[in-house]
């Protein structure tokens, strides 16, 4: 139950921060107790990193590679 806790409020928190933005994050109360947020070890280059890593991941996902190797194959 705690694990999926954790998800939902890190699902809400991951789409407030997205819509607004915000330079802080602060939580409180017993949720505060229970939640470990440190910052993003790529810093400002967070968003392109992760950009880049769903293009990759996209470029190499199985679906991609086999429509690339069947069209190779004509």
């Amino acid at each position: 139950m705690v694990r999926e806790a954790g998800r939902s409020v890190g699902e809400v928190l991951a789409g407030l921060v997205n819509f607004f933005n915000p330079d802080t994050v602060v939580v409180g109360g017993a949720l505060a107790a229970v939640l470990r947020i440190e910052p993003s070890r790529t810093g400002e280059n967070a968003a392109a990193v992760g950009a880049g890593i769903l293009a990759v991941e996209h470029a190499l996902s199985p679906r991609q590679v086999d429509r690339v190797l069947a069209g190779a194959a004509r």
